[in-house]
């Protein structure tokens, strides 16, 4: 009733039953379905069922990595099926081919920034235990080498080749200074500086190579630990910043390798009013996730550094003997550190100021807002008072100071 063909990898059948019949095609593992599809087939048609490749595999990665490493490779049945009549139902065993890894790595000695380390089966190492233990498997670390090799395989079809660890510190500035990194790139001179962007990288190279001759490069004749002078670029706004090493020969060749991150922040907050109306807060002001100047990497994550915050003022009174206790109320979101009003410091709402005096009608009060990184921003609120007459007397020194 059906004739199947296997050719190139790829199984087609042709239905020769009745017209306009529905055949059910599907592929599966375990009785885990990879591909399903409901077909009206007409008489000697030629049908495909879904190619096999690495994409096929991301729904029961670790169950298909576990078996390509115990049994060397996956049996996939392929199934058709006429309402509850089976048409056809056999066994393909199937190999994940296995990617080669990049043989060119270099890492971050330095714990003061987050550190980008390459994509490679030893960053599956932790998830293929998880499946051990899960499984009840007893470990055998043939099978887990394997296993992370073939994890690292089918994710790389959606994975950058580095990825991101920790989160991201965040400063108001870099300075110039050494660190350590270790490589096994073997190139004439070294660089270790900070970019933006992979245009900031390419202008840098294309400087050095072209106009200074590498003047300012490092050359370092063995591979492994090296001492490189961090050449800070491109700090002059608020940004995420890729610590990245480049290697270069004279003959132009190079590689670029990017090894940590760090996030400067020159913003300081940002001031709302009463006038300004009802404030929600955006959850970009809290924590945020990169867009991703380099696309290769994948998970570069920083904390807050945007901080915006809405000040009230309550109703208060007093006199210009006494003074004004004004009651303040604030919201704030992100890296907010204090409010700053006549060289007193408020870091908790609400608070209460006192002005030894004020003026009738507005008074325009200078306060300064401070983020955790010292960004500093100043501005007004105004204070509006209003004489209120009282039916008692007042006496100062026995005088009547209203007759």
């Amino acid at each position: 009733m059906v004739n199947v063909i296997y050719e190139n990898g790829q199984l087609s059948f042709k239905y020769n039953g009745g017209k306009n019949d529905v055949i059910t095609a599907k592929i599966s593992f375990r009785n885990k379905v990879i591909w399903k599809n409901s077909i009206n087939c007409k008489k000697d048609s030629l049908y495909q069922f879904e190619k096999i490749n690495t994409i096929s595999f991301q729904k029961y990665k670790d169950d298909f990595a576990y078996y390509q490493a115990a049994y060397d490779s996956i049996p996939l049945q392929y199934i058709l099926k006429r309402d509850t009549l089976v048409l056809y139902d056999t066994t393909i065993y199937y190999r994940i081919k296995l990617k080669e890894k990049e043989n060119y790595y270099a890492k971050l000695l330095n714990n003061d920034y987050a550190k980008i380390e390459n994509y490679s089966p030893m960053s599956e190492v932790e998830n293929a235990l998880k499946y051990f233990v899960k499984n009840e498997i007893k470990l055998d670390v043939i099978k887990l080498k394997k296993m992370t090799e073939v994890l690292f395989t089918i994710n790389s079809v959606s994975e950058r080749p580095y990825r991101s660890l920790g989160s991201t510190p965040i400063y108001r500035s870099l300075r110039t200074h050494t660190a350590m990194v270790e490589t096994n790139m073997d190139y004439e001179y070294f660089y270790l500086l900070t970019v933006r962007n992979k245009s900031n990288l390419d202008n840098f190279r294309k400087q050095e190579s072209i106009l200074n001759n590498f003047v300012s490069g490092t050359k370092v004749d063995a591979k492994g630990k090296k001492e490189l002078l961090l050449r800070i670029r491109n700090i002059d706004s608020t940004s995420l910043l890729y610590l990245v090493l480049l290697g270069v020969n004279s003959s132009g060749e190079y590689r670029a390798i990017p090894i940590g991150t760090a996030f400067i922040d020159i913003e300081p907050p940002q001031l709302l009013s009463g006038l300004t109306g009802p404030y929600a807060f955006d959850k970009k002001d809290g924590i945020n996730l990169d867009a991703l100047s380099f696309p290769e990497i994948n998970g570069v994550f920083y904390g807050s550094y945007r901080s915006k915050v809405f000040i009230t003022i309550g109703n208060f009174e007093g006199n210009n003997y006494s003074g004004y206790d004004v009651p303040f109320t604030f919201k704030a979101s992100g890296d907010f550190d204090y409010i700053e009003i006549q060289g007193k410091r408020y870091k908790t709402s609400p608070f209460s100021h006192h002005f030894s005096k004020l003026g009738t009608g507005d008074n325009h009060i200078k306060l300064s807002l401070y983020d955790r990184r010292g960004n500093r921003s100043e501005g007004t609120l105004n204070i509006a008072t209003e004489r209120v007459k009282k039916n008692e007397i007042i006496i100062e020194n026995d005088i009547d100071i209203y007759n």
